[in-house]
């Protein structure tokens, strides 16, 4: 049984979770809300419930791709998003190249500057 898990399944947190909790992702995009579920079910332990002193010491074990640079992605365009109450913002979507980080899974990080 590892960091984070419940004391009597041993299963972590998102290994809990079931397909009827799908509600729980509604305002996603269903393949997202798929995906994790099926990573969650298959036991999968996302990087957030591994204690810290782990990931430092093992930090190439949880990597994921990512483009945490734009000279890591071979694209990039401007998106206005609109929130629920109206409020616009413009959002800058870099593309990952798949040439140096391979077909992802990607993660998404969200920068906010002023």
């Amino acid at each position: 049984m590892g960091h984070g898990s419940d004391p009597e399944t041993g299963q972590t947190g998102l290994g809990r979770r079931t397909s009827s909790s799908l509600t729980r992702f509604a305002k996603y995009d269903p393949v997202v809300g798929k995906y994790v579920l099926k990573n969650a079910e298959a036991g999968v332990v996302q990087q957030h419930e591994v204690p810290i002193e782990d990931v430092c010491a093992n930090p190439e074990k949880l990597k994921l791709p990512w483009p945490w640079t734009s000279l890591l992605a071979n694209a990039s365009s401007d998106k206005d998003v609109a929130s629920l109450d109206g409020f616009r913002i413009l959002a800058r979507l870099y593309y990952p190249d798949r040439m140096i980080l391979g077909d992802g899974p990607y993660g998404m990080h969200p920068n906010f500057h002023g």
